[in-house]
């Protein structure tokens, strides 16, 4: 398998840390979309999919609300977003300040 570059935007990263930060102290996540091209895989956002039932060390992205999510931000996105990955963060790894 081929390896890829993954573009990850300062905005998007920005997305997973102010989630983090604002799910404290629980863990926090989601999924990212974007699209691919040759062997750059270019992420334009990440997508917090709630878990209620998080906890300072469980994050479990809930398969139909990530669905709907995805779903939604296709219906005005260009023909080539898609789902590329998953994302999450830990509380003992967010640094406030």
């Amino acid at each position: 398998m081929n390896e890829a570059e993954v573009l990850l935007p300062a905005d998007v990263f920005g997305t997973m840390v102010a989630a983090g930060r604002g799910a404290l102290p629980h863990e926090s996540g989601g999924f990212l979309a974007g699209y691919r091209v040759d062997s750059t895989i270019v992420v334009t956002r990440a997508v917090v999919v709630p878990d209620e039932r998080s906890s300072a060390r469980v994050y479990v992205r809930r398969r139909g609300a990530a669905a709907d999510l995805l779903t939604e931000l296709r219906v005005n996105a260009p023909e080539v977003i898609g789902y590329v990955g998953e994302w999450h963060v830990h509380p003992d790894r967010i640094t406030i300040g």
